[in-house]
């Protein structure tokens, strides 16, 4: 990170959605910058262009889901030390262990409270709440 300050990628292909938890973070987080991708697929591009510090990804999504850019960070030594932080509306058990098997760091369903989410990316950053 430069400066301590966080590269943060945040994919949902829901564009009000994106810019209101890019707002949130944005005011609560020391963010060097914010980038937002419409789906798995432009997210997995900009992976491979920029340096991340944490993902921040929605699962159902065309193109590509969230649960197949995890599938596909993990695999990558590029990106699988990358957090990931899964922001989505399944709340189901099978959903859940699914993430967690696959490697997700930090699980939230909407709809959420963004303090609880500021919390979880600052843990997952190493800043203090």
């Amino acid at each position: 990170m430069t400066a301590n300050k966080a590269n943060i990628l945040l994919v949902d292909d829901e564009r009000f959605l994106a810019k209101g938890i890019s707002v949130i973070l944005g005011k609560k987080i020391d963010c060097n910058e914010m980038t937002i991708a419409m789906d798995g697929e432009e997210a997995w591009k900009v992976l491979q262009d920029k340096k991340i510090d944490v993902v921040i990804s929605d699962w159902n999504m065309p193109k590509k889901s969230g649960a197949e850019l995890l599938r596909d960070m993990k695999a990558n030594p590029k990106t699988s030390s990358i957090p990931f932080l899964m922001l989505t509306g399944r709340s189901d058990l099978d959903s859940v262990k699914s993430a967690q098997d696959a490697g997700v760091v930090e699980y939230i369903v909407k709809p959420f409270n963004g303090d609880e989410l500021v919390k979880m990316i600052k843990r997952l950053l190493g800043q203090k709440n």
